[in-house]
């Protein structure tokens, strides 16, 4: 069970590419439409056989169910730590992580300081 639905989450992912692409006033249009019908049908199917998605923006990065592909600098401290954009939703099976979700983490950065390079910089070695 666990490799068959395995084998389905390049298909939900290219779906949520495919989805976020769409611009708002096409939303409304009978293909658009379509492809949301189908995606709540994988969805219903992935639900039934007791896989569950995870993974959100705004989370706090748990390493235990998220993989950080990238790190994106802040000046606000409270998004330290935190997702700030989500790569690929993470799945369960009965409490077992099949695939950690992948997403870009805040690190915060005192000041605003963070994008310049080493020339910039008064202490460079």
């Amino acid at each position: 069970k666990k490799e068959i639905l395995s084998s389905i989450f390049d298909v939900v992912d290219s779906f949520y590419l495919a989805l976020s692409l769409v611009p708002r006033e096409k939303k409304d249009n009978p293909f658009i439409s379509g492809i949301y019908q189908i995606k709540a049908r994988l969805d219903d199917f992935l639900k039934k056989n007791g896989l569950v998605q995870f993974g959100a923006e705004g989370e706090i990065f748990d390493p235990s169910l998220h993989e950080a592909i990238a790190v994106e600098k802040t000046t606000k401290k409270e998004q330290d730590g935190k997702i700030v954009k989500m790569a690929g939703y993470g799945f369960k099976l009965d409490d077992i992580v099949l695939r950690p979700a992948k997403v870009v983490i805040a690190q915060y950065q005192k000041g605003n300081n963070f994008n310049k390079s080493k020339e910039d910089h008064p202490n460079k070695s």
